[in-house]
């Protein structure tokens, strides 16, 4: 395979951070300006919603005098959730904020391919270089002058490459079956609003969505029983499936089975989208969250999917929204007067026409998902063995 060589992170690339962008200087529309919140929803091939825009005077400004991340370039999460990496593309063009993210830029392409520098970095040892120079406790980060003295083991650019091929093609495979579940969840989404609300028939009778859905269905699950569990941050917003879940004993909390949809209840992760179809536990076994989700069921003969796809439309999510109350920064949704939304309550061959279309796309989606599983075991124990000169 050849010699392995050691480096320094800062004897292959210029690690530095952005200039400092000021509160007055946001404005409504612009150059996007991205945190730590942006770049990780990238990385998880998740939809983002910029919030926060610089001026295009004020970019190119910075773009003369201080350079603004190019092709190639790394960005690197530094606080909080730390370690996360971005690849910047030649089509993108934004700004980011000092302090929140690190960049690596000017990279020895004749010593460090940025693609094996994103794989190295999500590696154990990535992983467990970075733990050497983070600081804090309460709020993990990273510093410049951290990660400068990271020392770092490479292969020949010629080995590198086929590293980065090999792991490269097991991403793309794993990146096709989730971009089918996003594609199959919005063929979902789309029969839910044709049937159901486009199509709906005068005669059908009046009602809520409790008369579609239980909210918060007893779950029975002993404290000290270890069982999944799931956290708010694990909650996605652009598919069902959560990012990922941990053996926990359980303690207090919203408890679910497979088949119940969870709804975050508390702003701002209602406003934000967070939600998820539980499918990933095993038969009979009862999961845990966060107190802060909702857990919905579906009834009335419905699929079980129903209550995820309620949970992600809009006009529920708008009356979700008007529902909440508390102080402005922790409200939370009222379940009582959610329950109140109004709805058509369909008609059994309706009913049994979209459940039998719904039980096709959900059970591909889980087939998928377990696939993905897979392929990611084998994508981390073949990065490992690769990158360890195994």
């Amino acid at each position: 395979m050849g010699e392995w060589k050691e480096y320094r992170l800062d004897e292959v690339a210029e690690i530095t951070s952005s200039k400092r962008i000021f509160y007055s200087e946001y404005v409504s529309d612009g150059i996007p300006f991205y945190r730590s919140k942006e770049i990780i929803d990238l990385y998880n091939n998740r939809n983002i919603s910029t919030e926060l825009f610089i001026s295009e005077n004020r970019y190119n400004d910075i773009k003369l005098k201080y350079g603004v991340p190019q092709e190639d370039d790394i960005l690197l999460t530094s606080v909080g959730s730390i370690g996360i990496p971005y690849l910047v593309k030649n089509t993108d063009k934004f700004y980011f904020k000092d302090g929140n993210l690190t960049w690596m830029r000017n990279i020895n392409k004749n010593i460090i391919l940025p693609q094996y520098f994103i794989l190295w970095i999500c590696s154990n040892i990535g992983k467990q270089k970075l733990d050497e120079v983070t600081i804090g406790s309460t709020q993990p980060a990273l510093t410049i002058s951290g990660l400068k003295t990271i020392e770092i083991e490479l292969p020949s650019i010629e080995e590198q490459k086929r590293i980065t091929s090999v792991i490269s093609s097991l991403d793309d495979k794993i990146g096709l079956l989730h971009q089918e579940n996003k594609t199959l969840e919005a063929m979902a989404e789309t029969l839910f609003r044709k049937w159901f609300i486009e199509d709906a028939k005068e005669e059908w009778k009046d009602g809520i969505i409790a008369d579609l859905i239980d909210f918060n269905p007893h779950r029975k699950l002993s404290k000290g029983n270890k069982s999944p569990f799931l956290e708010m941050s694990n909650l996605n917003t652009s598919t069902y499936c959560p990012i990922t879940w941990r053996d926990r004993e359980f303690m207090s909390g919203t408890k679910f089975i497979n088949g119940d949809a969870l709804l975050a209840r508390i702003t701002p992760c209602l406003e934000n989208g967070k939600t998820a179809y539980v499918d990933f536990l095993e038969e009979g076994q009862v999961g845990w969250g966060s107190t802060e989700f909702i857990v919905m069921r579906a009834k009335h003969g419905l699929h079980p999917f129903f209550s995820y796809i309620i949970a992600k439309y809009q006009d529920f999510r708008d009356f979700a929204e008007s529902c909440m109350a508390g102080s402005s920064g922790r409200q939370r949704v009222d379940i009582n007067n959610l329950m109140n939304y109004e709805i058509k309550i369909p008609e059994k061959k309706v009913i049994d026409v979209f459940n039998h279309s719904i039980n096709y796309m959900v059970t591909k989606m889980h087939n998928n998902n377990d696939e993905i599983y897979s392929l990611t075991q084998i994508r981390n124990i073949l990065s490992f063995k690769l990158m360890n000169n195994e």
